[in-house]
């Protein structure tokens, strides 16, 4: 049976708060995405204001995927490093 160490343990760890971190701000980003179209829906009797407020409610969006590409490239190079590192520890 095999015994994970602190720095496995730490490793994990870190991997799950990107993750979570990464989900969250897709999520809030979707939801941010959802009010401002309902504030573009409020705004359709000026044309001027649609487009501005369109493109905040799409910016939105893109902050969340950037928030979670930058989590999954951190969670994934986390593994890698895990990996190896355990490899390292089974050579020596």
């Amino acid at each position: 049976m095999h015994h994970e160490t602190h720095s496995e343990l730490t490793y994990k760890q870190s991997q799950r708060v990107f993750s979570v971190l990464g989900n969250s701000g897709l999520m809030i980003g979707a939801f941010m995405t959802l009010l401002g179209l309902i504030v573009v829906a409020q705004l359709t009797d000026d044309i001027k204001a649609l487009g501005p407020a369109i493109a905040v409610s799409l910016l939105t969006s893109f902050y969340g995927l950037a928030i979670k590409i930058v989590c999954y490239i951190a969670q994934h190079k986390i593994q890698t490093l895990s990996e190896n590192k355990r490899l390292n520890d089974i050579v020596n």
